[in-house]
C-alpha cells in the first residue's frame, strides 16, 4: 500500500495540549478525548490566552526553556512583564496568543530558577549582615515566594504571578547587597577621631542605598537594571578632578555594583575608592590612579557575580527539569542521577560546571526534551485527525517500546482500509495505508482495484492533515507515495467499530515491494 515519512518540527507550542492517556498493557485501542475538541470550539471564540497551560504543552515549554540560553529567557521575561498591561478583550482576542504563553512559560522557569538559586546562595553564605532586633543574629530576611508551575493557570493568574515574584527577589537581593556593603564596611574599620573620612563613607553609602531602593521598588527588570548606574561617565583628567568629583564619580561606582557583589570584593572597591576621595585635594593624580583602579574592580567584580548568577541559575533551571516527574512511558531512561548530584553540588558549592558536565547535562535534558515532543507530536496529530474525522476518532497502541501507532479510518473509508501513523523514538512519523487481512477467495480483482482507489486517497488526506497541522504548529514535510506497494509491519489492529474479537482477528496482509499479485 502507500506509504510516507516524515519528521515533525514543532514551529509553536499550542497552549491547551494535555498528556495522552496511559496506555493500557493489553495495547487496546483508546478514544482521543472528547475534551479536546470541545478545547478547540472555544479557542475558536476566545483564543488560548483565557484557558489554563495544558500539562503537556507546559512540560514542553519547560523543556524549550531548559535548552534555551539564559539570554533568551532573560528577553521572554522582559516581554511577558510587558505582556501584564493587556487586559480584557485586547488579550482574549490577541491572535500571538501562543506567542504570549510561550515568553510567559519561559518566565516562570527563568523566576523558578531565580528563586532556587537565591536559596541555594543563602544557604551557602548565610543572610550577611549585623546583629537583628533581638542582638542575636541578623534580621530575617524578605520571605522568598514558593516556585510555580503554570500548568492548569490561566494567563493573567500567572502574569500577576510572575510581577510578585520578580519584585519578592529584587527585596531580597537589595537587602542581602546592603548587608555586604554594611560587613564590608565593617571590615574595612574606621580610624579614631577621623571624622571626616566618617562623613565620606556615609555619602558614598547613601548612594549606594537609593540605587538599592530603586532596584528593589521598580516595576519592571527593565526599570530595575536602570537602577543602577553603568559606569557610562567617563573620568576626568587629573587637574580637573576635586575631592567633589572624586566623590560623585566614587559613589557612582558603588551604587552601580551588581548586588551579588561578595564583601571581599567590596572591600577592595571601597578602599580604592576612600583613597581617591581622600588624596583627590592634595594629590589629583594619585587620585585618578585610585579611582580608575576602583573602576577596573568593579568591572570585574560585576562580571564575575553577573557569570556566577547565570551559572546557579542554570543549574537550577536543568534540576528543577530533571526532577520533574513525567508520566509513565515517555521518560527517557536511565534515570538522570549522576546529573542530578552534578546540579546540587553545583548550587551548593558555587562551582562552575566543567565542560564535560555541562555536555552531559545537556544531552541528558535534550533527551528528556525529544521525549516530551514526541508525546506532544502524538498528541497533537490525534487532535487534528479527529478534528478531520467525521464520527470515526483516531485510537492508538503502543506497538513497541518506544513506537506508537495511531490508527485512523478516514471519512467513507467504511471498515476494509485505514492509514497508520508510527511514530518511533527518533521521532520519524511514518504513514502506511493498511486493509484488512483478507481470505484467498476475498482478494479479488474488484478489492485490488478498491486497494488502489485507496492509496490514491491516502495522499489527499494526508495532504489536508499536513495543512492543518501547520496551522496549529506542527510541520509534516511529508514525502509520500501514493502507488508503491510497501510492507506492513508490526502487529495490526483494525480501527473499525466493528471489528472482530482479538483471538478471531486476522493478521493484515502484507504486500511487498516487488511481489507479483494476481
Amino acid at each position: 500500500m502507500s506509504s510516507g515519512y516524515a519528521v515533525p518540527d514543532v514551529t509553536f507550542v499550542a497552549p491547551d495540549v494535555q498528556f495522552p492517556a496511559v496506555q493500557a498493557p493489553s495495547l487496546d485501542l483508546v478514544d482521543l478525548p472528547s475534551a479536546d475538541v470541545i478545547t478547540d470550539q472555544v479557542l475558536d471564540v476566545l483564543g488560548t490566552a483565557v484557558l489554563g497551560l495544558g500539562a503537556l504543552s507546559g512540560a514542553l515549554l519547560a523543556a524549550r526553556a531548559a535548552m534555551a540560553g539564559t539570554r533568551l529567557l532573560a528577553n521572554a521575561a522582559v516581554r511577558a512583564a510587558d505582556a501584564q498591561c493587556l487586559r480584557g478583550e485586547e488579550l482574549r482576542r490577541a491572535r500571538a496568543s501562543r506567542d504570549l504563553w510561550r515568553d510567559a512559560a519561559f518566565a516562570v522557569c527563568r523566576a523558578n530558577a531565580r528563586i532556587d538559586a537565591l536559596r541555594a546562595r543563602i544557604d551557602r553564605d548565610g543572610p550577611a549582615g549585623g546583629p537583628g532586633p533581638d542582638g542575636r543574629g541578623p534580621a530575617p530576611l524578605p520571605e522568598l515566594p514558593p516556585a510555580l508551575d503554570p500548568v492548569g493557570l490561566r494567563l493573567d493568574d500567572v502574569h500577576r504571578w510572575l510581577g510578585d515574584t520578580d519584585r519578592a527577589v529584587r527585596l531580597v537581593e537589595a537587602e542581602l547587597a546592603r548587608r555586604t556593603m554594611a560587613a564590608a564596611a565593617a571590615a574595612m574599620g574606621a580610624r579614631a577621631g577621623d571624622e571626616a573620612a566618617a562623613r565620606r563613607a556615609a555619602r558614598l553609602r547613601a548612594r549606594r542605598e537609593r540605587a538599592l531602593a530603586g532596584y528593589a521598588g521598580a516595576d519592571t527588570e527593565t526599570a530595575a537594571g536602570a537602577a543602577l548606574p553603568a559606569y557610562t561617565t567617563p573620568l576626568p583628567d587629573a587637574g580637573a578632578l576635586g575631592e567633589e568629583r572624586a566623590m560623585e564619580l566614587g559613589a557612582e561606582l558603588l551604587a552601580g555594583l551588581d548586588p551579588a557583589v561578595p564583601v571581599a570584593e567590596c572591600v577592595a572597591i571601597q578602599r580604592a575608592v576612600g583613597h581617591a576621595v581622600e588624596l583627590a585635594g592634595a594629590r589629583p593624580a594619585a587620585a585618578a590612579r585610585h579611582l580608575s583602579e576602583a573602576r577596573e574592580l568593579a568591572f570585574a567584580a560585576n562580571w564575575r557575580a553577573a557569570d556566577r548568577r547565570e551559572t546557579a541559575e542554570w543549574a537550577a533551571q536543568q534540576l528543577r527539569f530533571l526532577r520533574q516527574p513525567l508520566p509513565e512511558g515517555i521518560d527517557p531512561r536511565p534515570e538522570p542521577g549522576p546529573e542530578l548530584a552534578a546540579l546540587e553540588r553545583i548550587l551548593a558549592t558555587g562551582e562552575a560546571p566543567d565542560p564535560r558536565q555541562r555536555a552531559e547535562i545537556s544531552a541528558r535534558v535534550a533527551a528528556r526534551e525529544a521525549a516530551l515532543q514526541r508525546a506532544y507530536v502524538s498528541q497533537l496529530l490525534r487532535r487534528e485527525l479527529a478534528a478531520l474525522a467525521t464520527g470515526s476518532r483516531p485510537r492508538t497502541r503502543q506497538a513497541a517500546p518506544g513506537v506508537e501507532h495511531i490508527e485512523w479510518v478516514p471519512p467513507g473509508w467504511g471498515t476494509e482500509h485505514w492509514l497508520r501513523f508510527a511514530l518511533d523514538t527518533g521521532s520519524t512519523l511514518r504513514v502506511q495505508t493498511v486493509h484488512r487481512a483478507r481470505a484467498a477467495h476475498e482478494d479479488t480483482r474488484e478489492a485490488r482495484e478498491l486497494d488502489r482507489r485507496r492509496c490514491h486517497e491516502a495522499g489527499q488526506h494526508v495532504a489536508r492533515l499536513a495543512e492543518a497541522a501547520a496551522e496549529a504548529g506542527l510541520s509534516l514535510d511529508l514525502v509520500f507515495d501514493g502507488g508503491q506497494v510497501t510492507a506492513d509491519t508490526g502487529r495490526d489492529h483494525a480501527p473499525a467499530a466493528d471489528r472482530r474479537p482479538d483471538d478471531h482477528e486476522p493478521r493484515a496482509r502484507r504486500h511487498h515491494p516487488g511481489e507479483q499479485r494476481p
